[in-house]
């Protein structure tokens, strides 16, 4: 008999500015659920790029996962979202295993949940893949919606000046004539370090990803270095002008209130969306020592 339950599993959905970071930071400020995104890896990997092209740790996360995630990065030779988009889709949906991302997040998150952890995901985006996913691990979905979600589209003083200073920073000689080594060094020490935190080795990690006969990290390695890599330099890197632009992701507009498991109305104040958020976790905690008790009969 296992007397341990199971960490619960929970996804946020909802469109840009609705508050899914701020539900996200409430679970946090309880003590009782970690944080992880399903993006998480493939931001990784492109911070790491972005800091070998040299620019400075600051500029790096504003542009995997900031106010600069569209403004054209002249060493890179396109936008860190334009990057992102790419590795993301094209990349692994050429090798053959377009749910690879998802694959890796579920994979660390079940791990922890198995060591009793509650493991929630803020950037829930697809209702076929992460969706699928979320309730295939007996998991919840929530979503986040408010009304009259407006944006300030005007560029701030800090971006502002976060752009100058992209523009001003001279394109990365060393890192453009170097690109493909210096991306496949990036990418062979993420994953190394992630096989790594979940007692595995890199080998066995990539392989229990990607669940296909026959392809191993020899051969995912290969794919990225001499294909997507290649193909990279040859059709997308151009020197650019910086430039700012503020939208949700287009992914954004896929998942709807109906897709998930509950709906939280983020239409007052901080008090209110907190009553709302532990009141959601109250209802998931009794369905969960409900179906623990039933295992136990």
């Amino acid at each position: 008999m296992n007397n341990v339950i199971q960490g619960r599993l929970l996804g946020i959905a909802g469109k840009m500015g609705a508050g899914k970071s701020t539900v996200g930071k409430i679970l946090e400020e309880t003590g009782l659920w970690e944080r992880t995104r399903f993006a998480q890896d493939l931001k990784a990997i492109t911070f790491g790029i972005l800091r070998r092209a040299g620019y400075s740790e600051t500029i790096a996360h504003e542009i995997v996962d900031g106010s600069l995630k569209q403004v054209n990065c002249p060493s890179l030779g396109t936008s860190g979202r334009r990057f992102m988009q790419l590795i993301g889709s094209e990349f692994v949906r050429g090798f053959g295993c377009p749910n690879f991302w998802v694959n890796s997040s579920m994979l660390r998150a079940g791990k922890k949940r198995l060591q009793g952890k509650n493991i929630f995901f803020d950037d829930l985006r697809f209702r076929d893949t992460e969706n699928v996913r979320i309730h295939q691990e007996k998991g919840l979905a929530l979503y986040i919606q408010r009304d009259n979600i407006s944006f300030d589209n005007s560029s701030s003083l800090r971006e502002i000046k976060l752009i100058e200073e992209i523009s001003a920073t001279p394109i990365n000689r060393h890192f453009r004539n170097n690109f493909v080594d210096i991306c496949t060094d990036v990418f062979v020490n993420y994953w190394e370090g992630v096989a790594r935190d979940v007692g595995l080795s890199v080998e066995e990690y990539i392989s229990g990803v990607i669940s296909i006969e026959g392809q191993t990290w020899e051969k995912f390695l290969s794919y990225y270095r001499d294909v997507f890599l290649k193909m990279f330099l040859d059709s997308v890197m151009d020197v650019v002008v910086p430039q700012a632009s503020v939208s949700g992701h287009i992914s954004e507009n896929l998942y709807s209130e109906k897709d998930a498991d509950f709906v939280i109305r983020n239409n007052g104040d901080m008090a209110e969306l907190r009553r709302s958020v532990i009141d959601c976790l109250a209802f998931q905690d009794i369905s969960v020592l409900e179906e623990h008790l039933a295992q136990q009969k």
